[in-house]
């Protein structure tokens, strides 16, 4: 798994929660922050990225990869802290597949986990574009 470094989020016109997210996802493409074979769409090759007012970090992830999401999770697997209150100590794990799919699982999160605004219960494959909200963060995979 390799991480992208941090950097400012811009402000975008279109204030809805989608339209910053796309705009930021649209950013970091521009930017070349995001490898080739994400941009190019290859199976298996995905960004997950989360989306904040002061920040926007990048975890990229291959087939047989996955990481563990929230405020506090199993430093016995590979994870991402998360600083958000509102989120759970082990919120989700975002896999890809050794057949190259894309999916969350819900870690029994008390705020619940939301792809595309629809409740998450244990399991849901997931597509580029999709929007994640975990807590009060919110992530865009590409």
């Amino acid at each position: 798994m390799t991480e992208i470094a941090t950097s400012g989020a811009s402000a975008h016109k279109d204030n809805t929660l989608l339209g910053n997210v796309l705009a930021i996802g649209s950013r970091l493409v521009s930017e070349g922050r995001i490898p080739q074979d994400v941009i190019d769409g290859a199976k298996g090759a995905y960004a997950i990225c989360l989306v904040a007012r002061d920040c926007t970090e990048v975890r990229i992830l291959h087939a047989g990869e996955g990481v563990e999401v929230g405020r506090s999770p199993d430093a016995g697997t590979p994870h991402w802290r998360i600083d958000d209150p509102w989120m759970s100590r082990r919120h989700f794990l975002f896999a890809v597949e050794a057949n190259g799919s894309p999916a969350l699982r819900c870690l029994g999160a008390k705020n619940g986990t939301f792809v595309n605004d629809e409740a998450v219960e244990d399991c849901a494959p997931l597509r580029r574009g999709d929007v994640i909200r975990a807590g009060s963060s919110s992530f865009l995979l590409l």
